[in-house]
């Protein structure tokens, strides 16, 4: 569901100005969660003053950042909010924060609140404020967007200690910590509740001593998606309109899904049948189509869900494009199913696909483990070497080639950093066609020499696209056959 995922809140007083202040990322974090940092810095009489964010997780954006000053006291209040969506690696990762200005005194007073939310696609900051001696207001939102959450983001110091002891009306209390006299918060609710244009926010956080330095924003998240129901055909497929600013073409995409209804003895799970080209073309056959055809929705017990996308799909964020992150989108999607298809709630999720989806597939399996169980992928540019090996093709989805050599090319040490949740189990099928055969083939020795258990198959077709008849020998590997039922009684039988 979406919502609060996990936050810590770091408080701490007198830290000598040459040292920098640290926070750790909630261990709960996952990928593709929106990570929101409110941090503070009380000190005295600073030259040009900021805060700067440094971790070995990745750049950060800052979203805003303010200075309050203190009257006759000399004591300024600078407070500034960071954000970044969670890759698989930064859970537990060590935040490290300096001031930017030169202080008056030999030490600071700093404060942070770190949170976490799931299903979000980004943040932007409604308002943000500081505060001496008075209360610390959080101003409506925004109004535009559907489902907007707001955040409320709250840091301070309080003369003879203090500690903030009311939340904005509407909103959970996430994170309150104080020692010696500095204070971190974080409260958040969706006052939306899916109605376009409704206000949400507004409020004001209360504090135990009115004599008070305070940092306050008010910050909202956008869903990461939002999916409407638009009907189930003659097949039994349901249609989805899917809107998503990672997706390139927000409102006008659709998602697929086909549930089981006579399932076999398999638990229940998910196949992502992976599209190679835009929107609902079928120049190169459909895999929910063919996939529904083998009657693999209720041999497996699996729901077959199809994604579409408003470009071409190598399952690659461009860095240059934010409306073209189709890795992030994927995440977003998965998340979307498992909170509203999911029957047990403890499904595995696989991925099944070819050429660009082939090579895509791969990516998001080895840098997303803890999302996709099992990848099939067939006939595809193992062996690319370049982002624009394909022309716009490829390059549009990339973005540039540093993106795509440091991120998604399937060298040697790229698969290698991220072989060890498949060291010790098969999740990779991988099968060779006539088109990228030699390529396949090199891939198979690689995960051979690095350990990787996969299984391989040299499917030679001449046809390059979901009708080939490759799927049957994917579907088998996603899906190994599970142990016969126990017969009551037969131990006892064989062994008197």
């Amino acid at each position: 569901m979406a919502g609060f995922r996990d936050g810590t809140s770091a408080s701490l007083q007198a830290v000598p100005k040459a040292t920098p202040f640290e926070a750790t990322i909630p261990e709960d974090v996952a990928a593709g969660d929106v990570m929101l940092i409110c941090v503070t810095c009380f000190t005295f009489a600073a030259a040009s003053p900021g805060i700067a964010l440094s971790s070995p997780a990745g750049a950060w954006q800052q979203l805003a950042g303010l200075q309050d000053s203190g009257t006759g006291s000399g004591l300024d209040a600078y407070g500034a909010v960071f954000t970044r969506v969670a890759t698989s690696g930064d859970a537990g990762s060590t935040l490290t924060f300096g001031f930017t200005g030169t202080a008056g005194t030999d030490e600071m007073w700093w404060a942070a609140a770190l949170g976490a939310w799931t299903g979000f696609a980004g943040a932007s900051v409604a308002d943000g404020t500081g505060v001496l001696n008075g209360t610390p207001a959080c101003p409506a939102a925004s109004t535009a967007t559907d489902n907007e959450w707001a955040v409320y983001l709250g840091a301070m110091a309080v003369e003879g200690g203090g500690s903030v002891t009311g939340v904005p009306a509407g909103s959970a209390l996430r994170e309150n910590v104080s020692a010696a006299g500095v204070c971190a918060v974080i409260a958040d609710g969706n006052g939306a509740a899916g109605q376009a244009g409704t206000a949400i926010g507004g409020g004001a956080f209360t504090v135990s001593n009115p004599t008070n330095w305070l940092t306050t924003f008010t910050v909202t998240l956008a869903p990461a998606l939002t999916v409407t129901f638009t009907g189930t055909d003659g097949n039994g497929v349901d249609s989805y309109r899917v809107s998503s600013i990672y997706n390139a073409a927000p409102d006008v995409t659709t998602l697929r899904a086909l549930r089981p209804t006579s399932p076999g003895a398999f638990p229940h799970s998910f196949i992502y049948a992976l599209p190679v080209v835009p929107g609902l073309d079928s120049s190169f056959g459909d895999g929910l189509d063919v996939m529904r055809g083998l009657g693999a929705h209720n041999t497996y017990n699996t729901t077959i869900v199809e994604p579409t996308f408003g470009d071409n799909p190598w399952y690659a964020d461009n860095p240059l494009n934010p409306s073209l992150r189709h890795e992030t989108f994927m995440l977003a999607v998965a998340g979307w199913v498992q909170a509203n298809l999911a029957v047990t709630g403890t499904e595995a999720h696989h991925l099944i696909g070819f050429s660009k989806s082939g090579i895509g597939g791969q990516d998001l399996a080895l840098k997303h483990p803890d999302v996709w169980t099992r990848t099939a992928s067939w006939d595809f540019p193992a062996n690319m070497d370049v982002y624009n090996q394909f022309g716009a093709n490829s390059g549009d989805a990339y973005g540039t080639d540093a993106n795509f050599q440091s991120s998604y090319r399937l060298t040697s040490g790229f698969v290698s950093a991220r072989a060890a949740p498949f060291i010790t189990a098969n999740r990779l099928w991988i099968g060779g066609g006539n088109t990228f055969q030699s390529d396949v083939t090199a891939y198979h020795a690689l995960l051979t020499s690095l350990g990787i258990q996969h299984s391989y198959s040299a499917v030679a077709e001449d046809t390059h696209n979901w009708n080939a008849g490759w799927v049957p020998a994917a579907l088998a590997a996603l899906f190994p056959a599970p142990a016969p039922p126990a017969i009551p009684g037969l131990l006892l039988s064989v062994f008197p």
